[in-house]
C-alpha cells in the first residue's frame, strides 16, 4: 500500500534529480497502479504533477476467475467490482478537480488526465489527496515528521 509520505519522498527525489540535470528530460513516475500513473514533470519555476487514469486491461469473460485478476485492481467479481472501482476512481478525479487540478480527456480512448502546476513543493495534504483508491486506503495516515518538514522548507 502506497503512502502519502512515500509519494512525497519520490517527488522530492525527482525534484532533486531535475535540479541536478536541467538539460535532460527528467519526467519521473511517482506512482503507478493498474488504474493510475502519477508523473512529475519539471517545468522550471513551476513544476507539474500529472495524474493519468485509464481502465486497466481486464478480462471479465466467464472463464476468468477472481484469482486470475491482479489483486490491486480489486476486480475479482467482474463486472460489478470493476464498476465500483471505476466509480471510486471517478470520485478521485472529481476530488482532484475540486482541489485545483485541471481534468481533461487525452486521446481517443478513455484516458483522463488531471494536472496542476506548483511553485515550490506541494504540502503533505496534496500528496495525501494524490493517492488513488487503487493504491490503498488514505485513512489514518499521519503527516510528515518535523525532520521531513525541515527538509522540505
Amino acid at each position: 500500500m502506497a503512502k502519502a509520505t512515500d509519494l512525497m519522498n519520490r517527488y522530492l527525489e525527482a525534484l532533486e534529480a531535475a535540479s541536478a540535470d536541467e538539460n535532460q528530460d527528467s519526467t519521473s513516475v511517482l506512482l503507478k497502479t493498474d488504474w493510475v500513473r502519477i508523473v512529475f514533470v519539471p517545468a522550471g519555476s513551476e513544476n507539474m504533477i500529472e495524474v493519468e487514469m485509464s481502465t486497466p486491461g481486464v478480462d471479465c469473460s466467464s472463464s476468468s476467475t477472481a484469482k486470475d485478476q491482479p489483486e490491486e485492481t480489486g476486480l475479482g467479481n467482474c463486472p460489478v467490482t470493476f464498476l465500483h472501482s471505476m466509480i471510486d476512481h471517478l470520485h478521485y478525479l472529481a476530488e482532484l478537480q475540486d482541489s485545483g487540478f485541471s481534468v481533461d480527456f487525452a486521446g481517443n480512448g478513455c484516458l483522463f488526465v488531471a494536472f496542476c502546476r506548483f511553485a515550490g513543493t506541494p504540502d503533505w495534504n496534496t500528496f495525501r489527496l494524490l493517492l488513488p483508491p487503487s493504491a490503498g486506503s488514505k485513512k489514518g495516515q499521519k503527516g510528515p515528521t518535523s525532520s521531513m518538514m525541515s527538509f522540505i522548507i
